[in-house]
């Protein structure tokens, strides 16, 4: 993906044809709060935070939606508590939580190979 090769704004006008097809712009949401991190669109990445936020009011979000964004972020704490959530609530994204490239920057901490192992992917 664009995103990963660090093609920030190919990725977002990717992402934002995708949306219009699908027609469901809080679907890809959590995709665009990464981008837009990624991409040093702090402001646009807590915009699409807050919009989830709200969303999670009406319809299930799942945790890992705002742990990619806090982790793009560079905000640890923050994503850690969101993943913490998402494992109580046994979300299925984290069975690829050992090889998401979008969490790159956790791995080092010693609360991600924790949580690894708690999940039994260590």
């Amino acid at each position: 993906m664009a995103q990963e090769q660090g093609m920030y704004e190919e990725a977002l006008s990717e992402l934002q044809i995708t949306l219009k097809l699908r027609g469901d712009s809080m679907e890809c949401a959590w995709l665009m709060g990464h981008i837009y991190a990624r991409s040093g669109k702090i402001d646009e990445a807590r915009d699409v935070l807050d919009q989830l936020i709200e969303q999670s009011k009406n319809r299930y979000v799942s945790p890992c939606s705002f742990a990619f964004i806090h982790a793009a972020l560079g905000e640890k704490d923050q994503a850690f508590t969101w993943l913490e959530k998402a494992f109580e609530q046994h979300c299925a994204e984290l069975f690829d939580l050992k090889v998401e490239p979008k969490y790159d920057n956790l791995r080092p901490d010693a609360h991600f190979r924790n949580l690894l192992q708690r999940i039994g992917l260590e």
